[in-house]
C-alpha cells in the first residue's frame, strides 16, 4: 500500500506536534507538575501508532524518575563535559608536541 503524501505531511506535523510539547516540559519547577506533563505527553505519545515515537515514549516511561530529577533539580552534565574537553586539550597537546607514542596510555600496549 503507497503512502498518500496527505498523511506523510499528517504524521509529520504529528511527530513535530509531540516534540515541541516535550520541550516544553523541561520548564516545569514542581516534581508534581513534571510528573502530570510527561504522563500526559507519555499517554499522547502511545496513542500516536508513530513507531518512532512508540520507541521514545518507552524509553522515557522507562528513565522518567531520572528526567522528573533532571527538571526539578535542574541537573546538567555541563561540568563533567567542561573536565572531559579539558583532558581532550591537555591529549592534544601532549601529542603534538612529543607524538601519539608519548601517551602514557599507549606505552602499556
Amino acid at each position: 500500500m503507497a503512502t498518500l503524501p496527505g498523511d506523510v505531511a499528517r504524521r509529520t506535523a504529528q511527530a513535530w506536534e509531540l516534540k515541541e510539547a516535550a520541550a516544553n516540559l523541561w520548564s516545569y519547577r514542581s516534581r508534581t507538575w513534571a510528573l502530570a506533563g510527561w504522563h500526559r505527553w507519555l499517554e499522547w505519545a502511545s496513542g500516536c501508532g508513530l513507531a518512532p515515537v512508540l520507541k521514545v515514549a518507552r524509553m522515557i516511561r522507562e528513565h522518567l524518575w531520572g528526567i522528573v530529577n533532571a527538571i526539578v533539580l535542574r541537573a546538567t552534565n555541563g561540568p563533567a563535559e567542561g573536565i572531559n574537553s579539558r583532558i581532550k586539550t591537555v591529549k592534544v597537546r601532549r601529542r603534538s608536541c612529543y607524538g601519539y607514542s608519548a601517551l602514557p596510555c599507549n606505552r602499556c600496549r
